[in-house]
């Protein structure tokens, strides 16, 4: 439905203006285990009393950030790994050697073959700096993979998504058959906040960032008194109550959560979002960021 130059699209029985088809984390609750298939809609009581970091099943909190023909997909509003994993650990980039992995995962690479790199070459002189990105977020789909593998209410996906590693044409294709959820994209994350100028090879922004004087974004604006508009992006980090969120936690260990996508021009880096309320880069090998499932439902499993 089209109201003026506004799109419009009901949800739990109320009525949003999209832009583009996006929507700024509408609230919904869902459990994508139940036993029927169907019936995935709870309610706010239900999950009051199931809510909390790494909870996988049962009623949970999601939120809308685009609606589609496909349905809405959604971002759960906490990590199944509160411990936090690797983007791509030392083990699983090495055990890529034999290729095994990456079918299984879904991965192929652009150039058609495993890229030959040892984990550890592309270590700078960061000491946090550990580990290479061209194999693509092999630990953070695993997680996925297998903390969602039991969501019988969720349909499969049939979607894939590609990112580069460099700006010489490498990467990786992550094709998530088998799936019932995904990790979001950098990409998605500059999208629901606006970001239109920003692409993968920049640096890090803020979420509400003001633009600065370098055309990053990266004047802060949210912070303890001055709440984020997109809280629910980083909701249910540790500490992050400080930089705009609403919920923070003192106990996890999670500073934030992966994406899909690797840093182009930063060999060892993966894009995350932090509890500071910004898409920023950081070592793959770092193992304090959790997994943030998405989902794709159709619409008449959550309205009422």
């Amino acid at each position: 439905l089209t109201i003026g130059d506004y799109k419009v699209t009901m949800i739990g029985g109320e009525v949003y203006s999209t832009e583009k088809g996006k929507c700024n984390g509408i609230e919904v609750y869902l459990n994508p285990t139940a036993t029927d298939g169907q019936s995935t809609s709870c309610t706010k009581e239900e999950y009051s009393e199931n809510s909390g970091v790494e909870t996988k099943s049962g009623c949970m909190k999601w939120y809308v950030y685009d609606v589609s023909d496909n349905g809405y997909t959604m971002i759960l509003d906490h990590s199944t790994t509160e411990a936090g994993v690797a983007w791509a650990s030392k083990a699983d980039y090495d055990s890529q050697n034999t290729g095994a992995d990456s079918t299984e995962l879904g991965i192929t690479y652009l150039g058609g073959e495993v890229p030959n790199v040892d984990y550890d070459s592309c270590t700078a002189s960061n000491e946090d700096k550990t580990g290479c990105n061209n194999r693509g977020p092999l630990t953070a789909l695993k997680t996925l993979k297998n903390d969602t593998q039991n969501w019988t209410a969720i349909p499969e996906r049939t979607d894939t998504y590609t990112a580069a590693t460099d700006s010489s044409g490498n990467g990786y294709t992550i094709n998530y058959k088998g799936y019932k959820a995904k990790l979001i994209s950098a990409e998605e994350v500059a999208a629901i906040v606006r970001k239109s100028d920003w692409d993968t090879s920049k640096g890090y922004f803020y979420l509400d960032g003001a633009y600065g004087n370098n055309g990053n974004w990266q004047a802060q604006v949210a912070n303890g008194s001055n709440p984020s508009n997109y809280a629910w992006l980083y909701d249910n980090t540790r500490d992050c109550k400080q930089y705009g969120c609403n919920l923070g936690l003192t106990t996890s260990n999670a500073y934030g959560y992966w994406t899909s996508t690797a840093h182009v021009g930063d060999s060892s880096f993966a894009w995350l979002v932090g509890y500071n309320g910004t898409l920023s880069g950081t070592s793959v090998g770092i193992t304090n960021r959790g997994v943030r499932p998405v989902i794709t439902v159709s619409k008449s499993q959550i309205l009422p």
